[in-house]
């Protein structure tokens, strides 16, 4: 009697075959608002501190259609994705950046009215 085997047994994880570290669409990691702002640099402190500690790198924020992006400074596509995407570069921080400073300016890339 033969063992049943499984059709992918020689995969290891879902990403097993994509290159480490491939580029990827980035995900935003919240919607632009100014009943927001104060919640939104918090999110966006607390991501650059996690990869500060876990990559010792810093971080990219951009704004692009009113949504924020964070992306580590390794990974390579960062800045081409922006410039492609037409995003709104609103500045390069790591470590713990200062809260009050992150909202404002965050602040600065709200629409004007």
């Amino acid at each position: 009697m033969t063992e049943p085997t499984c059709r992918n047994a020689s995969r290891r994880g879902k990403t097993a075959g994509i290159p480490f570290r491939q580029a990827r669409e980035p995900k935003p990691i919240a919607q632009l608002s100014a009943a927001t702002i104060e919640r939104i640099a918090l999110l966006v402190q607390s991501r650059v501190a996690r990869v500060a500690r876990a990559r010792s790198c810093c971080c990219y924020v951009f704004v692009r259609d009113g949504q924020v992006y964070v992306l580590s400074e390794e990974l390579a596509s960062a800045h081409p994705w922006a410039v492609q995407h037409t995003a709104e570069w609103v500045g390069c921080y790591g470590g713990m950046p200062d809260l009050a400073g992150l909202a404002d300016d965050l602040r600065e890339m709200l629409p004007c009215r």
